[in-house]
C-alpha cells in the first residue's frame, strides 16, 4: 500500500517539542546535553504535546520498518512484530485525538502484507471509512484487498457503491478498470473505461484498456489503444512491450522487431534483447540475431538462454558461437558441456561426440543428473542399449528421488518389448513419490498403450484430483471422452483449460478441435485444427482431422489436402485415408 504524507495539523508545537525531548534523552538513541531529569520529576506533556510525541514516534518507527524492507533479514520476526506493535499503538492515540483519512491508511498498510492479520487491514480501512465516507484511496485499498483474495465479487459492490455517490471521480472508475483487468474481468474493465470521457483518459487508462481488449481478442483495437498511450507517453515501457507482444502474436514480426528494437533503446533489459533474438531468427536476419547476443551482457544465464532461442531454430553454429564465449571462464560452467552436446547430436549428428562432451561434466557436480540421463538417451540411439541402461542404474542408485530416471529405465524396457516390467518400474518410482505427476502420467499412458485404457484413464482423473492443472492429462481424458463420444461438454472445458495451460501445443489445438467436431461447432473446430496444423506440421493424425473436418464444411480442396498430408507423414492406415480421400 502506498504511503501518502499526511497533511498534519500539528507543525506548531512539533519543533518545540522535538527539542524537549531530544535534550531530556527521551527519544531512543539520543544523548542528552545534560544531566537527566530525576525520576521523581518527570515531563508533563499538554494533550497537544503527546498527540505529537506520538506521532514522532509512529514516525520514527515506520522509517525502521521500511529500512527493515530493504534489507531483509536485519530484523527478527518477533523484532519486526513489536515494532508494528508500537506503531499503531502510537496511532491509535494520535487517531483518537486527531483523526485523518491518510492515518487509518497508514494503519492498515501496517498489516497488508501480513499473511494472518490480512483481514486486520480491512477492519481498519472500514472503520475509517465509517468517519470518511467516499475517501478514494481507502475505497480503492478496501476494493483492492478483496481483489488480492480473489473476491472481485466484493470489490466490484465497493467501487460500485463509491461511483454511484461520486460518478464524475473519473480517475476512481479509471483505477475500477485497471482492477478489473487485473482481477481477468475483461469485459467489466471494458464498461468502465466507456464511462470515462476519451479527453480524461491517460496513457495508463488507455494500456489497461488494450490489455483487456487484447485478451478478449480484440487484437486490432487493442494495438490501437497502445497506440494512443505511446501518443501521450512515448517511452512508456510496459506500452511498448504488450504492443511489440501483440505484433508477435499475429506473426507481424517486421513491427515486433521495430517495437522491440524502441524498446531496447530505453529498457536495457536481457528480456527485451532475447525477444529481439528470436525475432530476428523469425525474419531470417541471422547476422543481426547473432549480434544482438554477442553485444549483450556477458552473464551465464543470457549466453544460455541466447544459445537455446539458436538452438531451437535450429541455428547450431550460431549457438556454439554464444557458447564459446562461457569458454573463457573458470572453471567452465558444466551447461557449457550440456549444450555443446545438445549442438553435437542435433546439430552435427555425432552423438559420439556429444558423449565426449558429458564427460566433461563433473559426476559431483549438480548438473550431473541430467549429464546422466542424456547420456544414457544418446547411448540408446547409438544402439548401445546395455551401456544406456548402466546409466540409467547409476541414476537410480546415486538419485532414487529423481523420477527421470524411474520414467527412463521404464521407456527402455517398454521400447526392447517387455511393458510388464516398464510398468513395475513406474510403480516402484510412485511407491516412494505417490503424488508425482509425471510418473503418474508416464504410467497412465503406458496402460494405454498395453491396451488397458479404463486403467489409464483412472490414473489420469486420479492426476487431476492432484494436479487439475497438468495440461497433457487434461488434453489426455478430454481427448479420450471425445474419442468415445461422451461427455463432451466436460471435454471441451478439459482440453480449452490444456491450451490455456499449454497454448502454442499443437496436439492440445488438435484436441480442442476434434471436441468441438465432436460437438457439431464445425466453425470453432475449423479454426483450432488450422492453428494445430501451423504448430505442427508433420503429424499425419492432425493432417486426418483436418481432412475430416474440412470435409464435413463441404471445403473440398481443403480436405484433400488434409488427407494427401496424412498419407505425406505415414498415416498409422494409410488404405483408411485413402477410402476418404475417394469418398470427397
Amino acid at each position: 500500500m502506498k504511503h501518502i504524507q499526511p497533511p498534519f495539523p500539528l507543525v506548531r508545537p512539533a519543533l518545540l517539542l522535538f527539542t524537549l525531548l531530544l535534550g531530556a534523552g527521551i527519544i531512543s538513541g539520543c544523548t542528552p546535553a545534560r544531566q537527566p531529569m530525576a525520576a521523581s520529576q518527570p515531563i508533563e506533556l499538554s494533550g497537544e504535546a503527546d498527540v505529537t510525541y506520538h506521532y514522532l514516534v509512529y514516525q520514527d518507527i515506520k522509517s525502521r520498518l521500511q529500512r527493515a524492507q530493504q534489507r531483509p533479514g536485519s530484523l527478527t520476526k518477533s523484532q519486526l512484530l513489536a515494532l508494528r506493535s508500537k506503531a499503531v499503538e502510537s496511532l491509535d492515540i494520535v487517531i483518537a485525538h486527531e483523526p485523518t483519512a491518510e492515518l487509518y491508511r497508514d494503519k492498515a498498510a501496517l498489516y497488508w502484507n501480513d499473511e494472518k492479520y490480512g483481514k486486520k487491514s480491512r477492519e481498519i480501512l472500514r472503520e475509517g471509512l465509517n468517519r470518511f465516507p467516499n475517501d478514494r484511496l481507502m475505497t480503492m485499498y478496501l476494493a483492492n484487498s478483496w481483489l488480492i483474495e480473489g473476491n472481485s465479487i466484493r470489490a466490484a459492490s465497493i467501487m460500485d457503491n463509491y461511483l454511484a455517490a461520486k460518478p464524475d471521480d473519473f480517475i476512481a472508475r479509471e483505477r475500477y478498470g485497471q482492477m478489473m483487468v487485473e482481477a481477468g474481468k475483461y469485459a467489466d474493465a471494458l464498461d468502465q473505461f466507456k464511462l470515462v470521457p476519451t479527453d480524461k483518459y491517460t496513457s495508463e487508462t488507455h494500456y489497461f484498456r488494450a490489455r483487456a481488449q487484447a485478451k478478449l481478442g480484440q487484437r486490432k483495437q487493442a494495438i490501437a489503444s497502445l497506440k494512443q498511450a505511446l501518443k501521450l507517453y512515448p517511452d512508456f515501457v510496459e506500452g511498448l512491450a504488450e504492443l511489440a507482444y501483440l505484433h508477435e502474436m499475429g506473426k507481424e514480426y517486421d513491427l515486433a522487431e521495430k517495437v522491440y528494437t524502441e524498446l531496447l533503446e530505453i529498457d536495457k533489459g536481457p528480456e527485451v534483447r532475447l525477444r529481439l533474438v528470436n525475432i530476428n531468427l523469425k525474419l531470417n536476419n541471422v547476422d543481426r540475431a547473432l549480434t544482438l547476443a554477442m553485444d549483450g551482457p556477458k552473464t551465464k544465464v543470457f549466453l544460455l538462454d541466447a544459445a537455446n532461442i539458436f538452438i531451437s531454430d535450429g541455428f547450431y553454429a550460431q549457438a556454439s558461437t554464444v557458447l564459446d564465449v562461457l569458454a573463457g571462464q573458470e572453471p567452465v560452467p558444466a551447461e557449457y558441456w550440456f549444450y555443446k552436446a545438445v549442438i553435437a547430436n542435433e546439430g552435427e549428428s555425432d552423438p559420439a561426440k556429444a558423449l565426449e562432451f558429458l564427460e566433461k561434466v563433473s559426476s559431483e557436480g549438480k548438473h550431473y543428473p541430467q549429464a546422466l540421463q542424456f547420456r544414457a538417451q544418446l547411448l540408446n540411439l547409438m544402439g548401445m542399449k546395455r551401456q544406456a541402461m548402466d546409466a540409467v542404474t547409476e541414476g537410480l542408485e546415486r538419485y532414487p528421488g529423481n523420477n527421470r530416471f524411474y520414467i527412463l529405465k521404464s521407456t527402455l524396457l517398454a521400447a526392447q518389448g517387455d511393458k510388464e516390467a516398464a510398468k513395475a518400474v513406474l510403480e516402484t518410482g510412485m511407491a516412494q513419490m505417490p503424488e508425482d505427476a509425471e510418473l503418474m502420467y508416464e504410467l497412465a499412458m503406458l496402460m494405454e498403450s498395453m491396451g488397458k485404457r479404463p486403467e489409464g484413464l483412472a490414473l489420469m482423473e486420479k492426476l487431476l484430483v492432484k494436479h487439475p492443472d497438468h495440461a497433457q492429462a487434461l488434453n489426455y481424458v478430454g481427448y479420450t471422452l471425445a474419442e468415445e463420444g461422451r461427455d463432451l461438454d466436460r471435454a471441451l472445458v478439459l482440453v480449452t483449460n490444456a491450451a490455456k495451460q499449454d497454448p502454442d501445443n499443437g496436439y492440445i489445438l488438435d484436441s480442442v478441435a476434434w471436441v468441438y467436431y465432436k460437438l457439431g461447432d464445425l466453425d470453432k473446430a475449423w479454426e483450432y485444427i488450422r492453428d494445430a496444423v501451423t504448430v505442427t506440421k508433420d503429424d499425419p493424425t492432425l493432417w486426418e482431422h483436418y481432412g475430416d473436418i474440412a470435409k464435413a464444411m463441404g471445403k473440398k480442396k481443403e480436405a484433400r489436402k488434409g488427407y494427401g498430408k496424412s498419407l505425406e507423414f505415414g498415416a498409422k492406415d494409410p488404405a483408411a485415408i485413402k477410402a476418404k480421400l475417394k469418398g470427397i
